[in-house]
């Protein structure tokens, strides 16, 4: 995974913030710059520590221990909207099908086939984006990554609900606010701490509870 990686970043001359989606990052990514100096030399990369962030897309991240669903989660970190990590892994859909077909292939045949299945599903998305009318040669159905508009459609439904989770946020702020000032600044003081020094009390973690629960006859 550190070739992989290194290989396709280390041509970026200047980088102010790449955060990084594998399911298993929060075991990988932890000594990466410790291993980093045992590649070759042209995949050292140059941007500092702090611009690379490696999170774990959240429907991996629910299996993982508890330790690690605040430090890697996509909903607590700053940047990345609200993306959930997934998007290669929604690419087996469409290639579970070939699975028949390509068990009977060599494997440079295989992969020539996967590469170009691959091919056209990034192409269908890109394509998806914005205005476009290609129509399959086989199929009268209407697909929207193919037809496009796939971008507005989204933005149609992710902007009404934005706004009424900003207008909820406020809402309950000001409530709390109302009713308890001291103990929402004592919370926004232990986010603010924690987002600065993760080593700090996780905001985040439910405590686990100290008393036995009663039993139910």
């Amino acid at each position: 995974m550190d070739y992989l990686f290194t290989s396709s970043v280390a041509g970026a001359l200047s980088l102010r913030r790449l955060t990084v989606s594998y399911d298993v990052g929060c075991q990988w990514f932890t000594n990466f710059w410790r291993r980093m100096p045992s590649l070759p030399a042209h995949l050292h990369l140059s941007f500092p520590m702090s611009a690379v962030t490696a999170l774990v897309p959240k429907f991996h991240l629910q299996s993982h221990e508890e330790k690690c669903h605040s430090l890697f989660s996509f909903n607590f970190f700053k940047g990345v909207g609200r993306t959930e990590g997934e998007g290669v892994e929604h690419n087996w859909d469409g290639l579970n099908g070939h699975g028949p077909s390509t068990a009977e292939m060599l494997p440079g045949h295989r992969w020539e086939t996967l590469d170009d299945c691959c091919g056209w599903i990034n192409f269908r998305k890109t394509m998806g984006l914005g205005m476009c009318n290609m129509a399959l040669p086989d199929a009268h159905v209407t697909d929207c990554h193919v037809t496009g508009n796939l971008l507005l459609k989204r933005l149609l439904v992710a902007i009404p609900q934005a706004i009424q989770t900003r207008n909820d946020i406020v809402m309950l702020t000001s409530n709390l606010k109302a009713e308890n000032p001291e103990e929402l600044m004592a919370m926004e003081q232990a986010l603010e701490d924690w987002e600065a020094d993760k080593t700090k009390p996780d905001p985040y973690r439910l405590p686990k509870s100290s008393k036995l629960a009663p039993y139910i006859h």
